[in-house]
């Protein structure tokens, strides 16, 4: 469906596949149209389709909507009004995609596969055999670099995206980085929906839709399954020496609720 321009927002909402709710918006800009399709549950991302064909990906801070970056595969973005100090990025699907989170590797060989994937600066902290046979075989690069990346192999990879936290500089040598906010993401579906947006980045997010969908379907089962067991849970984790604890209304807090238990 992604592989090409997006045509036609009530095709989309009849068929349903991808779990989007489809949202008409009144945005104009330069006399161009602008419809929306959003997430079901990540708040993170929407695609906006122009009335000339073009779809662009918005990317944005979960818990305040602040517009990060806008992505499509083309050197613009009309129609979509996010402010002009929004940086926008022009990816490449045919030269593939660089990740630095070993979360982007799961998302993505979970929803579209990784065909695309040619660098990673987690290779030492992935441990799903499948994913590291699939690395070694097409011959993944390491690209981690003191502090980074490591600007030599990135030249010589030329990635077509190269994935990021909502925290990197998007000007930075001009590179293509696309910020992917899923771990900001406060109900667990919302994380696991990320994967249709970075097979979108893929260019397959048809797949990346119908693997949500089985995973949503999964949750839900288990979710209904759970009964009030009665226990009150509290956790936490240590960080150079810091305690840090989730908070009332976190994805943690969420994930025991659903499971039956209440967050202390």
């Amino acid at each position: 469906m992604f592989r090409a321009p997006l045509r036609g927002l009530g095709w989309l909402c009849l068929v349903g596949i991808f779990l989007l709710g489809c949202q008409p918006a009144g945005e104009k800009g330069d006399a161009v149209k602008t419809g929306w399709i959003q997430p079901k549950h990540a708040k993170g991302f929407a695609w906006a389709e122009s009335d000339q064909g073009q779809t662009t990906l918005v990317v944005r801070q979960p818990r305040t909507g602040k517009a990060l970056a806008t992505v499509s595969v083309t050197n613009s973005r009309v129609g979509v009004d996010v402010g002009e100090d929004v940086p926008h990025v022009v990816v490449d699907r045919d030269r593939g995609f660089v990740t630095t989170s070993t979360t982007h590797v799961h998302l993505l060989e979970e929803g579209a596969g990784l065909d695309g994937w040619r660098g990673c600066t987690s290779l030492k902290y992935l441990r799903n055999e499948g994913v590291l046979a699939w690395a070694d075989s097409t011959e993944v690069r390491d690209v981690s670099g003191d502090g980074g990346l490591n600007a030599e192999v990135i030249t010589v990879v030329n990635p077509g995206s190269i994935l990021t936290g909502p925290n990197q500089d998007l000007g930075e040598r001009n590179w293509p980085w696309v910020p992917v906010t899923e771990y900001l993401e406060p109900h667990p579906l919302g994380r696991a929906e990320w994967m249709v947006a970075l097979a979108w980045l893929a260019g397959d997010s048809t797949a990346g839709a119908e693997a949500f969908k089985a995973v949503e379907a999964r949750y839900a089962s288990a979710t209904h399954a759970s009964t009030d067991n009665g226990k009150r849970v509290f956790t936490g984790s240590v960080a150079d020496g810091v305690w840090h604890a989730p908070g009332k209304g976190s994805f943690v807090a969420q994930w025991i609720e659903d499971a039956g238990g209440t967050y202390a």
